[in-house]
C-alpha cells in the first residue's frame, strides 16, 4: 500500500502568506545540555498544508475542531489542470492561470456531493519555498467558486496557496460559507506522483475555536 506525502516540511524561517509570521522552530533544550531535546513551534495555523474551517471567512461558521473527521478521509479525486505538453507549460503561463467554469467542465463528472476534489496545476512542485509562490499563482474565479459550490462537493484541495488572490474574501466565503462548506485544504505538493484517484488522509489538529490547522496530507494509493 503505497504511501505518497502530498505536504511540504516544515523549516524555520520559511516563507508565509503576505502580512504573517514565518514560522519558528527553535531548540530549547538540547542533550548536551539538558539530557533530552526540545523544540518549540511558533506560527500560524495557515502554514505548509493546512485546512481552513468556515470561521476563517464566516463569523458564525464552525471551527476546525467542530468538523467530522470524515470529511478528511476517503475517495479522492485528482483534477489535473496542467497543460499537456508539460515542456512547453511556462512558470508564467501558470502565475496567470485563471481557473474558470471552461478549466472545470471536462471534469463535471467528478463533482458529486462530498466529494474530496484536489486541482493540480504544478505551481506547487515548481515554487514553494520561493518568493514567487505567494507573490503569484493561480485562482479561482468567482463564477468557478460558484460553480464549485453548487455542485455541494465535501472538499476541495490546492497546490497553490489560497483559492484567490484578487477576489480572495470573495471565494473564500463562497466556498465556506456554502451549504454545506466546502472545506479547503491548501499548499499540497507532489500531486504529479499520484494516480488520479486515490484515498486521501489529511486530519487537522484539535484546536477548540480555532479557524484552521496544519495537516500531513497523505494519499494513499491501492
Amino acid at each position: 500500500m503505497p504511501l505518497i506525502d502530498l505536504s511540504p516540511p516544515l523549516v524555520d524561517g520559511q516563507l508565509a502568506f503576505p502580512g504573517d509570521p514565518c514560522p519558528t522552530i527553535e531548540e530549547i533544550a538540547s542533550h548536551d545540555k539538558s539530557g533530552y531535546r526540545l523544540t518549540r513551534l511558533c506560527m500560524t495555523a495557515h502554514q505548509g498544508s493546512h485546512v481552513d474551517a468556515p470561521s476563517h471567512f464566516v463569523e458564525d461558521g464552525e471551527s476546525i475542531d467542530k468538523l467530522p473527521l470524515e470529511r478528511f478521509l476517503g475517495p479522492a479525486r485528482r483534477i489535473d489542470l496542467r497543460e499537456k505538453d508539460l515542456d512547453a507549460q511556462s512558470e508564467s503561463l501558470i502565475a496567470d492561470m485563471k481557473i474558470d467554469i471552461s478549466r472545470l467542465r471536462p471534469y463535471e463528472e467528478a463533482f458529486q456531493p462530498g466529494a474530496r476534489i484536489l486541482l493540480h496545476t504544478g505551481w506547487a512542485s515548481m515554487n514553494y519555498g520561493q518568493t514567487d509562490y505567494y507573490a503569484a499563482g493561480p485562482e479561482l474565479t468567482l463564477d468557478a467558486a460558484r460553480w464549485i459550490a453548487d455542485r455541494k462537493i465535501g472538499l476541495l484541495g490546492l497546490d497553490f496557496a489560497s483559492p484567490s488572490f484578487e477576489e480572495s474574501d470573495d471565494v473564500h466565503r463562497i466556498l465556506l460559507g456554502s451549504d454545506p462548506p466546502i472545506i479547503l485544504l491548501e499548499n499540497l505538493c507532489h500531486l504529479e506522483n499520484t494516480p488520479d484517484r486515490f484515498t486521501l488522509i489529511a486530519f487537522p489538529l484539535s484546536l477548540p475555536g480555532c479557524e484552521a490547522s496544519p495537516v500531513r496530507a497523505v494519499a494513499i494509493v491501492d
